[in-house]
């Protein structure tokens, strides 16, 4: 693949870092011929806002839909919502991308989220009460420890298309759900909305409402299957953006468990694709995303949390969710982020966001470090983070081996933490790249701060100052050095 890039994009927080208009971003930026969802699934929401105020919500097609000479790929590691994924089709066809059937493309075995894995996950959910992990609602989750224990016996996509294939997975997978969904039901057997889910699911997606449902579902996305290979050697010799979801602090291993995704959202989970492709010889650059304030949408420890910010940085496109929560909002957690750093795998540029919103503000604050106010020992602490000193926490440490006995302790340890040492910066106003060559000198020195080894030690390339392409400017090279 000669001449040719591919940057992977990933978020380096908890979701919610701009990786939609980073991603379509240097699509047009690079003149990439391609977009693939490497991971995650329906529940990943990436907005995008065109020059002339289109506006969509990017779920399962890639950011970059919206450029005529772009293809979107779905990889076979993605979790797909057939139903879902045609609104989003026909979403994008009503604002103008007229073209899309011919530059859209899913590897056949991708598996399936179905209404059954939504239900159990909601069930799951509200059976929690107090102590509910956080959760889109959509049943990835489900859906994605369900490929993990079956492997080729979990639903795929092309099993759409093969019906006695898809009745005997469809029959296992309702037999297993309908078993879950009443020992749920058997411990609380008077809770109303347990009851309201399981009924209301029932009477609507029924086995053989499925069935017939999914086999006019495969009809339609069957002209276009393209298994990662077919779709690497059509892509070949061209620039591609490869688009994850969610973020690094959700990630499954490496998250605070329990508020995590069922899913990898490191850099590693889109090395499968990159295998099955044929690129793997490709230049291959690493973007981590990350805002310039920090944000959580839902449960779990959130150390740097400032509820006052709430009022004053306006989030148009995130709000209180049913099962997510409500979205918070704190300052910019270098300790969090460092840690994200290293449990991605280490980006080689850095993409920061919300420039605009942050440099409005008279001043920002960088939580350097985290005050322990607990009553775990030193000996303890110094298992899981790097000390300053006895309470002073300067950062958290990255366990290869981790497991959800260490991430849960690692959670509760968190959950007793509040920010320690604190760094000003000035804002630096209103500032926009297609207005001023050079940046205004506070700004300079926000970012000087980042790039250093007390920072994250990392090139910050792509700096976003609005939702837009134009508001985007490249400050050193999109390629690693």
């Amino acid at each position: 693949m000669a001449n040719a890039s591919i940057w992977i994009v990933c978020g380096l927080g908890f979701g919610d870092e701009g990786k939609g208009t980073i991603s379509e971003f240097l699509a047009s930026y690079s003149g990439a011929e391609g977009v693939v969802r490497y991971n995650g699934g329906p529940q990943a929401a990436h907005h995008v806002v065109r020059e002339d105020g289109t506006v969509h919500c990017f779920s399962q097609f890639g950011s970059g839909s919206f450029l005529k000479r772009v293809r979107s790929h779905l990889a076979h590691t993605v979790l797909v919502k057939p139903t879902n994924l045609l609104v989003e089709r026909d979403a994008l066809i009503e604002k103008g991308v007229d073209d899309l059937g011919k530059r859209f493309s899913l590897d056949p075995n991708a598996n399936v989220v179905t209404p059954w894995h939504a239900m159990l996950g909601r069930m799951e959910e509200v059976s929690r009460g107090a102590d509910a992990h956080g959760s889109v609602g959509m049943g990835v989750g489900k859906a994605a420890k369900e490929r993990s224990v079956l492997g080729e016996k979990a639903l795929s996509i092309s099993d759409l298309t093969s019906p006695s294939s898809l009745r005997d997975k469809l029959v296992a997978h309702w037999d297993r759900t309908i078993s879950e969904a009443e020992l749920l039901l058997s411990r609380s057997p008077s809770h109303s909305e347990l009851n309201s889910l399981f009924h209301s699911y029932g009477e609507r997606a029924s086995l053989e409402t499925m069935y017939e449902e999914y086999q006019k579902l495969g009809e339609i996305l069957s002209p276009h299957f393209s298994s990662d290979t077919s779709f690497g050697e059509l892509i070949s010799s061209k620039h591609l953006i490869l688009e994850g979801a969610q973020g690094v602090l959700l990630d499954y291993v490496f998250g605070f468990f329990p508020h995590v995704t069922k899913t990898d959202t490191t850099f590693a989970s889109a090395e499968p694709f990159i295998r099955a492709s044929g690129l793997k010889d490709a230049q291959i650059a690493r973007v981590g995303v990350l805002r310039a304030y920090a944000t959580r949408h839902g449960a779990g420890p959130f150390v740097s949390e400032e509820r006052s910010l709430e009022s004053v940085f306006h989030e148009p496109h995130n709000g209180a969710h049913r099962w997510q929560g409500r979205f918070r909002v704190g300052h910019f957690d270098l300790v969090a982020s460092r840690y994200a750093v290293a449990a991605s795998g280490k980006p080689d540029i850095l993409a920061f966001t919300h420039l605009d919103t942050v440099g409005r503000q008279p001043s920002l604050k960088v939580v350097e470090t985290y005050s322990y106010k607990g009553k775990a020992p030193p000996d303890e602490l110094e298992c899981y983070f790097e000390m300053k000193s006895n309470r002073e926490l300067s950062s958290i440490r990255l366990r290869e081996d981790s497991d959800q006995k260490h991430q849960s302790r690692l959670t509760e340890l968190l959950r007793e933490c509040v920010p320690g040492r604190v760094k000003n910066f000035e804002g630096w106003g209103a500032f926009h790249p297609t207005q001023a060559v050079e940046l205004p000198l506070a700004l300079s020195r926000f970012l000087e701060f980042l790039e250093s080894e007390n920072g994250l030690g990392l090139p910050v390339s792509v700096l976003s100052f609005g939702p837009t392409s134009q508001d985007k400017m490249v400050r050193s090279s999109l390629l690693p050095a």
